[in-house]
């Protein structure tokens, strides 16, 4: 559990040495990072609804469509610019797809590798984020990372019980 109360599921890389320190319904502090399988930016930033397709989604909303003044069906637009999103979903429960836009990023070295490191945001609500360190291989698509790019991925959460 998060401070902000969300939960996230990760890998305890340290479960085998410290699985007889943990007990049911008592709370541990635990250090969570994760590793990108892959982060690149995405091919659309938005997405519209045109003719039948917006005057269904409007229908889906109980509204009525809007109409331009040659009297055709005005485009509902979404823009994903500045979407930021978490999701743990699927088959691997410490595994999740993200989209971010990057506040930061800087280049380490670890196991003869360069990686980049920037921060994947998981938020509750626009006041309650919680930053999680992320760290990509720089090869094909993640030759070129920038700031204040936008970026999906997926990746795997881990963490370790802090000492």
């Amino acid at each position: 559990e998060l401070p902000n109360e969300n939960e996230i599921t990760f890998f305890d890389a340290d479960y085998a040495l410290n699985k007889n320190k943990y007990e049911i319904g008592k709370s541990y502090d635990f250090i969570i990072g994760a590793l990108a399988y892959y982060a690149s930016e995405p091919e659309s930033k938005g997405f519209k609804f045109e003719g039948q397709q917006a005057i269904d989604f409007k229908a889906k909303l109980g509204e009525e469509p809007e109409y331009d003044e040659d009297g055709n069906v005005k485009p509902i637009e979404f823009s994903t610019a500045s979407l930021c999103s978490f999701f743990q979903v699927g088959h691997a429960p410490d595994e999740a797809e993200f989209i971010t836009t990057v506040e930061d990023v800087s280049s380490v070295k670890a196991f003869g590798k360069q990686f980049w490191k920037f921060d994947v945001i998981y938020r509750g609500s626009e006041s309650d984020e919680t930053y999680i360190p992320t760290f990509v291989l720089k090869e094909d698509e993640n030759k070129k990372l920038n700031k204040a790019t936008q970026i999906q991925g997926l990746l795997w959460v881990t963490g370790y019980l802090a000492k």
